[in-house]
């Protein structure tokens, strides 16, 4: 009702100003019903600059326009479209023999049909970020688990899990993967030991239809997960295989863990029950001495050895299937006499831990 009495003074302190010189020309009507749509235009709101909706540039890769009259998210700044080619295959995952570069992408390169020879490249495009994804969907997310789904021939293998670093997580709208059929490399391209692990043993004689689905996981405000399952981004290629090719190619690729610098099987298998003692959720599978010997602490004042400590890299399979490996520090103590007890966990160490294929040798 205020604003309705606000507008009618609007409109006639308006028409005291304009009437006069309009009627010399007879156009008081008309002045009149323009100055009434001007005065309803401002009071009654817009839609954005001009009038119109917000486009996907003016809110910063927010996504699709909003519908007149509807109340747009308030997203963060994120890359937005970043090439024509991107703009072509926003919600894709495009593959290729070559290394694709953001910006500089060549759609003549990208290809559908691979050996297990060839290298396999990828790019993901998304329509707007990861966090914008959340706020488009109404929550409120700190961080995500992306979820890298394989399909192999219609059977889903499972998903390869990493976890985006801030920036990847706010403002990135594509980033790249490179070749899966590389080695396995500890700590550098995690998701080529999940490769080999799970998607190429499924593969049979001849073509194979592989499809890449990206999903992720969100902690949400509320202590709450967010769990994002529409694809944000998805393709397919074909891997032809010939004979004994799946054999060829894991025992070439074959990743391996580190060379022991101690063998001790009756200490190994402590330290493997060090970790299930210690409530690990994750089932120890190997250990792995990476020192000569033990490191002793000794008391301060008498000199006396009070424990001694060695360090080993631990594999664990997690509760989903997929195996860590660990650098773990032991420790036992000194009972006197020349003589120690029970092993027990120490600590895990900065390094790692690394996602690696289950097996891993």
């Amino acid at each position: 009702m205020m604003k309705r009495f606000q507008v009618g003074l609007g409109v006639l302190a308006i028409l005291g100003w304009v009437a006069p010189a309009q009627a010399q020309f007879g156009g008081l009507k008309k002045a009149v019903k323009g100055a009434i749509e001007q005065k309803m235009r401002e009071a009654g709101g817009s839609e954005g600059a001009g009038g119109r909706p917000p486009t996907v540039e003016s809110i910063g890769g927010g996504g699709e326009p909003a519908r007149a009259g509807a109340a747009e998210p308030a997203y963060v700044s994120d890359q937005g479209v970043t090439s024509e080619v991107h703009r072509q295959n926003v919600g894709r995952i495009v593959f290729s023999k070559q290394l694709i570069e953001k910006g500089k992408e060549q759609p003549g390169q990208f290809a559908s049909e691979f050996t297990l020879r060839d290298p396999i490249h990828s790019r993901f495009y998304l329509a707007r970020s990861i966090e914008n994804e959340c706020i488009k969907a109404g929550q409120t997310c700190f961080s995500a688990h992306l979820k890298i789904r394989f399909i192999v021939n219609g059977e889903e293998v499972g998903a390869y899990d990493t976890l985006p670093d801030r920036e990847w997580f706010s403002t990135w709208t594509t980033f790249r993967q490179e070749s899966l059929t590389d080695a396995y490399e500890l700590g550098s391209n995690e998701i080529n030991g999940f490769f080999l692990d799970a998607v190429v043993p499924k593969l049979k004689e001849g073509k194979n239809d592989i499809q890449v689905k990206v999903t992720f996981v969100a902690d949400a405000s509320g202590n709450t997960k967010y769990e994002h399952n529409e694809p944000i981004c998805e393709g397919e290629f074909s891997l032809v295989v010939g004979r004994g090719e799946v054999d060829r190619f894991l025992a070439e690729k074959a990743p391996h863990l580190p060379e022991p610098r101690m063998k001790n099987p009756k200490l190994e298998a402590e330290m493997l029950q060090a970790i299930r003692d210690a409530g690990w959720k994750e089932e120890p599978l190997k250990a792995v001495i990476i020192e000569d010997d033990w490191t002793y602490e000794r008391n301060r004042l008498t000199g006396i050895i009070v424990s001694r400590h060695i360090s080993a890299a631990v594999l664990v399979k997690r509760p989903d299937g997929q195996c860590r490996l660990f650098y773990v520090g032991f420790g036992q103590e000194n009972q006197g006499g020349n003589k120690y007890g029970k092993t027990r966990l120490g600590g895990v160490q900065s390094r790692g831990p690394y996602d690696v294929p289950c097996s891993i040798r």
